[in-house]
């Protein structure tokens, strides 16, 4: 602690305005409040630093958990008989990659004879590039990955994905943005956890 005293030739009495310091030679750690009249201008002692620390803490926990946990469509067609759970694209060059995660619900089961289809919003109807299906001989398919080649154009708006007998959506573009392509470089990818890109 370092004792600043003021001239005593004023009127008023002498007072003593203490800084507070921290390290080896005080035997405690650095404190953001000041202890007497000169300092910040915010005094925030260790209780109230620790408790606002834990809340933003919480918060921000609170939030990710939201945006990883929360549905990728919230009211999907139950005839579709499926979920999407995410979508990883993939720049390839001037065209793109998109891999779509689909959750089988228990009780439900994919019919392989039915075909699936992306629909565009120009109305080109894609078949997959590739289907990877997760499950053993004991039980029903569970996870379904979807491959699908698209052009630049054909990104440009709106996408839903045909499956059973339902459909689901598999981009709606943000909220007062439009449709704009994904921020990417050739081969990057990004994993979309909303159809809201």
């Amino acid at each position: 602690m370092v004792h600043l005293p003021t001239p005593t030739n004023s009127s008023r009495s002498p007072e003593r305005v203490c800084f507070t310091t921290g390290g080896p030679a005080t035997g405690r750690p650095f404190s953001f409040a000041g202890r007497g009249p000169i300092g910040s201008p915010v005094l925030v002692s260790r209780k109230t630093f620790r408790i606002i620390l834990v809340a933003l803490l919480l918060i921000s926990g609170a939030f990710a958990s939201w945006s990883w946990l929360r549905p990728y469509e919230w009211s999907a067609d139950p005839r579709a008989r499926a979920k999407i759970v995410g979508c990883l694209v993939e720049r390839d060059h001037s065209n793109y990659w998109v891999r779509l995660k689909l959750r089988i619900p228990d009780g439900e089961k994919h019919d392989l004879e039915q075909p699936v289809r992306l629909l565009t919003h120009g109305g080109d109807n894609l078949e997959p590039a590739d289907t990877t299906l997760e499950g053993d001989e004991k039980q029903a398919v569970r996870v379904v990955w979807l491959k699908f080649w698209l052009e630049e154009k054909q990104m440009k708006g709106s996408l839903s994905l045909k499956i059973n007998e339902g459909k689901l959506t598999v981009r709606s573009g943000r909220s007062g943005n439009g449709f704009r392509l994904p921020d990417l470089r050739s081969d990057d990818t990004r994993y979309f956890v909303t159809h809201r890109w």
